[in-house]
C-alpha cells in the first residue's frame, strides 16, 4: 500500500513539470486561407481576444480579423489572412497566465509561420462554433473559377451541395435535426487540395413532452417559436440580414457602389447577422478589394477605401531627426511647433530641449528663488491675524508663502490648465485636427490637446523598453549615436543599435534613389529582386540579384541576418531564454528576450514546492519502514530448549 501512495505521490509531482502552453499552426499557409489553431495548455486565465497580437517579419504589428473561443475544453483560434502579402509572420499570446514547470506564469506564447505566394481556393467563418440549433457556414471562393466544396459532417448533421462561382462568398445552412445526443466533435470542408477541420460542439435540447397539468386538454401549450440568427429571417433585434434574407438591400447597389456583391456574416461571429461590403466597390476608381489587395497592390502596401496605399509607420519606423514633426513626435531638432520654452511646462526658467527621442527634455528647467524681505534673521515671512502677507502671498500656518498661480483652468489663460498649481500650456490655438502639429494631437475646445491612443492600456502592452502614456507606447532610446553602440562596427539607426548586415536603409520608396525600390528596409534597383537574403522568402536566398532557392539552410545560416530566421538581437540588459545561434559575430536568439532578473522569486517557490514534496516522500518512506513486519527468528525460536 504504501508503495503505492509513493508511486502516485511522484507521477503528482512530475505532471505539472511537463505542463505548457503552444500555439498548434501549420508552418506555412496560403494567401487568404484560415488558420485554425488549437491553443494547447493548462490556462488559469480564460484566453480572450485583447490578449492575441499579429505581427510581420517579427515587430511589426498589423491587424488581423480573427475570434478565439472555447469548443469542450479546449481554446481554438480562427484567423483570415484574406488579403495578406506573403512573408513571415508570427502569431503571440500576451497576459494569459497557464502553468508551466509547476508554477504559474504568464510568459509571452509565439508561433511563427509563413504565408506563400500561392493563393488559397477558399476561405471559411467561422473557425469553429457551439451550438444548439441550427448552423450556418459562410464561404468564400478566392479563385477566378467555379468550386465544388465536399462536406464530411458527423452522423446527424446535413447540408444541401456546397457550390461557388468565381469570386462568390455565400452562407450554408446545416441541419443538426438528425442528432439525438450532444457532441464534441469536427467536420471538414475540403476543395482542391485545401481542407479545413472545423470543431464543433453540438448541444442538442430535448424537446418538451406532453404532461398532464391544470390545462383542460391535460396537455401543456405548445412552446412559442425560437427566434435565432442564422434561422434564415430577419426576426432578431440588431439583425440586418440572416443567411441570404437581406430585408430592402438589394447589394451593393444600395450604399452608393455599382459594383462588388454583399454577405451576411456568420453566427457566432463578432458581427453575426450583420451585412458584410467588404467586396463592395465602385467600378471606375477601384484600384483593389481586401479580397485582391496581394495581387493587385505593390508590397508593402494594403487596399484603404479601394486604393493602394502604403500604411502608416510603425513606431519603431518614425524618422525621428529630419526636422519634420511627424506621426508619434512631439518635437524634431529645432521644429517645437508652438511651444516656445520651459514656460509651456510650468517653469520661469532654464533650457527646454528635443531629446534624440523626439520628445522634450525638462531636465534643464527650473524656477526662480523668490528672495524676499524677511521679518526676522530666519529669512522667513511670518504673519497672523493681526500681520497679513504682501499681495502676491498668503499665510499658511504662521508663515507667508507664496500664492498658487491657479486653482482651477478658469484661471488661466486659453489653451494652459492648472496642474499642480501651476498654468501648464496644453494645446495650441485650432479650428480643425490638421492645425495641430503632431498625430498624437486633435483640435478640441479651439486648442490642440493630447489624443487617447488605442495601441496600449497598460505598459505590458508594450515592447520591452517602452512605457504606456496617454494609449502610446514611448520607449527609452538604446543609442543617441554609433559610440553608444558597445559591440564593434555596430550602429545606431532610429535610436537602436544594429549589426552592419541588418542596418535599415529605407522606410519607403521615397528614401531611394529614382532608378531604386523600399523593399524589406532596403534600397533595390528596381531590376532587380533583392540586395539581401531578407529581401526574399524564406526558403530563398539572394544571388546576383536574384532570389534562388537555398541549397542547404543551416549550412547557409552565416549570411543570413538575425530577423530573417525569425530571431531577435537582445539589448545588453537581457538574456535570451531560450535557443540562440551565432550570426555576424554575435548571439541571435531564436527564442524569448528577457530581462536580467532582480530577483528570483520565481525560482525561489520553485525550490520550496521541490523541498516541500521532497519531505512528503520522506515521511511516508520512514513510515514505510517502521510498519514493515520484520520476519520470524527461526533460530531463536527452534533452539529454545538447547
Amino acid at each position: 500500500m504504501e508503495k503505492r501512495v509513493l508511486f502516485i505521490l511522484c507521477i503528482l509531482s512530475i505532471t505539472p513539470l511537463i505542463s505548457s502552453a503552444t500555439i498548434d499552426t501549420k508552418q506555412s499557409y496560403s494567401q487568404g486561407e484560415t488558420i485554425i489553431a488549437k491553443i494547447s495548455g493548462n490556462f488559469y486565465d480564460s484566453i480572450l481576444e485583447s490578449n492575441l497580437f499579429f505581427y510581420r517579419d517579427g515587430y511589426i504589428k498589423i491587424p488581423m480579423s480573427y475570434d478565439v473561443g472555447k469548443v469542450g475544453g479546449d481554446y481554438y483560434l480562427k484567423a483570415s489572412l484574406v488579403g495578406k502579402s506573403s512573408g513571415n509572420y508570427t502569431i503571440k499570446i500576451k497576459n494569459a497566465r497557464y502553468y508551466e514547470n509547476g508554477l504559474i506564469t504568464s510568459n509571452e506564447i509565439a508561433k511563427n509561420f509563413t504565408i506563400t505566394q500561392e493563393l488559397a481556393p477558399f476561405s471559411v467563418n467561422p473557425g469553429f462554433l457551439t451550438a444548439n440549433k441550427n448552423f450556418i457556414i459562410s464561404i468564400q471562393n478566392l479563385k477566378d473559377y467555379s468550386l465544388d466544396i465536399q462536406s464530411s459532417s458527423p452522423s446527424g448533421i446535413s447540408t444541401s451541395q456546397i457550390s461557388l462561382s468565381a469570386g462568390q462568398t455565400n452562407s450554408f445552412a446545416f441541419d443538426i435535426s438528425g442528432l439525438t445526443e450532444s457532441i464534441i466533435s469536427a467536420m471538414t470542408l475540403s476543395s482542391s487540395g485545401l481542407s479545413y477541420l472545423i470543431p464543433l460542439q453540438i448541444t442538442v435540447v430535448p424537446k418538451p413532452t406532453n404532461n398532464t397539468n391544470n390545462n383542460t386538454n391535460g396537455t401543456n401549450p405548445p412552446s412559442p417559436e425560437q427566434f435565432y440568427c442564422g434561422d434564415g429571417d430577419i426576426n432578431v433585434a440588431g439583425e440586418t440580414c440572416d443567411v441570404n434574407d437581406f430585408g430592402p438591400i438589394s447589394g451593393c447597389s444600395s450604399y452608393g457602389f455599382n459594383s462588388g456583391s454583399i454577405s451576411c456574416n456568420a453566427p457566432g461571429t463578432t458581427e453575426e447577422c450583420k451585412i458584410d461590403l467588404s467586396n463592395c466597390y465602385t467600378a471606375s476608381t477601384v484600384e483593389c478589394t481586401i479580397a485582391t489587395e496581394s495581387t493587385a497592390c505593390f508590397q508593402g502596401q494594403i487596399c484603404y477605401q479601394n486604393k493602394c496605399t502604403t500604411p502608416n509607420p510603425e513606431p519603431e519606423d518614425i524618422p525621428c531627426g529630419n526636422s519634420i514633426i511627424n506621426p508619434g513626435e512631439l518635437c524634431d531638432l529645432n521644429n517645437w511647433g508652438g511651444i516656445t520654452g520651459c514656460v509651456n511646462w510650468g517653469f520661469d526658467n532654464g533650457t527646454l530641449s528635443c531629446s534624440n527621442l523626439c520628445v522634450f527634455n525638462t531636465s534643464k528647467c527650473f524656477n526662480n528663488i523668490v528672495q524676499n524681505n524677511p521679518s526676522n534673521n530666519t529669512g522667513v515671512i511670518t504673519c497672523s491675524f493681526f500681520k497679513s502677507c504682501p499681495s502676491n502671498y498668503t499665510c499658511d500656518d504662521g508663515i507667508c508663502v507664496p500664492k498658487p498661480e491657479c486653482a482651477y483652468k478658469k484661471d488661466c489663460q486659453p489653451g494652459y490648465d492648472c496642474i499642480n498649481d501651476k498654468c501648464i500650456f496644453i494645446g495650441q490655438s485650432c479650428s480643425k485636427n490638421s492645425d495641430c502639429n503632431s498625430s498624437l494631437m486633435e483640435c478640441k475646445n479651439d486648442f490642440c490637446s493630447l489624443k487617447v491612443g488605442n495601441e496600449c492600456t497598460e505598459d505590458e502592452n508594450c515592447a520591452y523598453g517602452y512605457e504606456c502614456a496617454s494609449g502610446f507606447c514611448i520607449g527609452e532610446a538604446e543609442c543617441a549615436s554609433n559610440f553608444d553602440c558597445t559591440r564593434e562596427f555596430w550602429e545606431c539607426v532610429n535610436n537602436q543599435c544594429y549589426p552592419p548586415e541588418e542596418i535599415i536603409e529605407c522606410t519607403s520608396n521615397s528614401n531611394c534613389t529614382s532608378s531604386e525600390r523600399c523593399v524589406k528596409r532596403t534600397c533595390i534597383e528596381k531590376g532587380d529582386e533583392c540586395k539581401y537574403d531578407r529581401n526574399c522568402r524564406a526558403d530563398e536566398e539572394c544571388d546576383n540579384g536574384e532570389c534562388v532557392e537555398k541549397d542547404d539552410l543551416p549550412q547557409r545560416n552565416s549570411t543570413r541576418t538575425c530577423p530573417e530566421i525569425n530571431g531577435t538581437r537582445c539589448l545588453s540588459d537581457q538574456y535570451c531564454n531560450g535557443t540562440s545561434v551565432s550570426l555576424g559575430g554575435s548571439a541571435c536568439c531564436l527564442a524569448r528576450c528577457s530581462k536580467e532578473p532582480s530577483g528570483g522569486g520565481s525560482k525561489i517557490v520553485g525550490w520550496l514546492l521541490i523541498g516541500f514534496l521532497f519531505i512528503i516522500l520522506v515521511f511516508f518512506y520512514i513510515k514505510y519502514k517502521r510498519t514493515r513486519r520484520m520476519p520470524p527468528n527461526l533460530a531463536k525460536i527452534g533452539g529454545g530448549g538447547f
